[in-house]
């Protein structure tokens, strides 16, 4: 696909007819422009300031909410794209809140340039904006293209090229600009996947089964999880389909040990705990003692049973070697296969911040594989799709301890399910192609004893 034609593609859509809403004068634009100032402070952070100004903003009505929100997570993923458009018409720099926000306006929702409160010379190319990024774009890179018109640093559009296409970078950005849905996983012991549809429907919402999971369900629009009687219940739980298909490769077998070494707050180990035959053990490691009492909280709620334990950043882990028949390394990485959950993340690291996960995941990798028992499996997953944490650090493992192999994907899931989620015999889900959040698990499986 030409890199034009690619990169044209993944231009935000612009509303079939001007949106009354986007008229200059209600209290919203103010409301608007006051949270994205405020969220402009510390990109990288601006999804949560602008959640938490939309919940104490008592301007916005019911109806008003939703529409600023989805304006102002817009703007923050498309700030590269809308700064270079502003600055081909002459902007300065001047008040950037009120410059995003108007602009954001006229490319997305049909506001004319001259109904907006700034300077109409700015507007003018977010009217019609192939024009000016035809005229930007003569002679430069694809990384140049996928980092301006996708609005990704530098650095990303340069991973997001790895491996790929530049057509297949684009799509999987621009599948990354959209709403995330609602995604629940039925607790097996206390529900079953189409009582829980039903209840859903009745309640006038739109959900159905997962493509990928036998325990999803998918919840199209927004929805209140409090509301739910399922929810309050604990009979379900929020997770998407590629991290339940992560905690589905570790399948303990009984009465083993599951050693889940980065838990966090619990949602893979409760997945794998409400997957797993006999008496399966599961340990829940982390750093954060925070983050390990709400996995217990979690499993109250879900009736299942963890031990938590924590860990030092440094030093033993306190498990024996070679006891645990399946140890799960979910490492922390940079997230970029979860950006359409969190708007600002694609501006919270900086090219020298994100080469540092990848050491960070050879040293988990390290600190944990003497953990599992002779033929035992290590897990290793990322909610990545950087190679650079994913397949690289794969390799490198492998080229570091001799006598371990790769097991494929299908030997866990069957050859008819992994097929389309497998490169390599290793998981890759990515939201262009599968619709859900960016996943990457291997499955590595040690030497037997001799």
């Amino acid at each position: 696909m030409p890199l034009q034609t690619a990169a044209l593609r993944c231009l935000p859509q612009r509303s079939l007819e001007a949106d009354l809403r986007a008229r200059p004068g209600h209290v919203r634009h103010r409301a608007a422009l006051a949270l994205l100032a405020v969220a402009l402070e510390d990109p990288g952070r601006a999804g949560h300031r602008i959640a938490q100004g939309l919940r104490r903003d008592r301007r916005l009505g019911s109806k008003d909410r939703p529409w600023v929100a989805d304006a102002l997570y817009g703007i923050v993923r498309r700030r590269r794209l809308l700064e270079l458009l502003l600055r081909a018409g002459g902007w300065r720099g001047e008040d950037p809140a009120a410059a995003f926000w108007w602009g954001w306006l006229v490319l997305t929702r049909g506001l004319a340039p001259l109904l907006a409160p700034v300077e109409t010379a700015w507007l003018g190319h977010l009217h019609q904006p192939r024009p000016a990024l035809a005229a930007w774009g003569e002679g430069r890179s694809e990384a140049e293209w996928l980092a301006h018109v996708g609005s990704v640093p530098d650095w990303l559009a340069e991973a997001l090229l790895e491996g790929r296409t530049v057509g297949s970078a684009f799509a999987e950005l621009a599948a990354l600009d959209g709403r995330a849905p609602v995604v629940l996983r039925v607790v097996r012991t206390r529900a079953h996947r189409e009582e829980v549809i039903a209840e859903l429907s009745a309640a006038g919402l739109s959900a159905r089964p997962g493509r990928w999971c036998d325990g999803a369900v998918v919840v199209e629009g927004r929805v209140q999880l409090e509301g739910l009687r399922c929810w309050r219940e604990g009979r379900v739980a929020l997770q998407d389909e590629a991290s339940q298909l992560v905690a589905e490769l570790v399948a303990p077998p009984p009465g083993g040990l599951v050693v889940d070494a980065c838990a966090g707050a619990g949602g893979k180990s409760l997945a794998i705990a409400g997957r797993a035959a006999g008496d399966v053990r599961i340990l829940s490691l982390d750093v954060r003692k925070g983050a390990l009492a709400e996995a217990r909280r979690r499993a109250d709620r879900e009736g299942v049973r963890l031990e938590t334990r924590a860990l030092r950043v440094e030093g033993p882990v306190p498990v024996a070697a070679g006891s645990a028949e399946r140890v799960l390394v979910d490492a922390p990485c940079t997230g970029t296969g979860t950006l359409r959950r969190s708007p600002g993340l694609r501006w919270r690291w900086d090219a020298e911040r994100a080469s540092a996960f990848p050491v960070q995941q050879d040293v988990l990798l390290r600190r944990h594989a003497p953990l599992v028992s002779p033929g035992g499996r290590l897990i290793y997953a990322t909610c990545s799709l950087w190679h650079q944490e994913n397949l690289r650090r794969v390799q490198a493992f492998l080229d570091a301890h001799p006598g371990w192999r790769l097991l494929p994907i299908d030997v866990v899931l069957g050859s008819a399910r992994a097929e389309p989620l497998s490169e390599g015999g290793m998981l890759v889900m990515t939201p262009a192609k599968h619709g859900t959040d960016g996943f990457f698990a291997a499955v590595l499986e040690r030497p037997p004893a001799l």
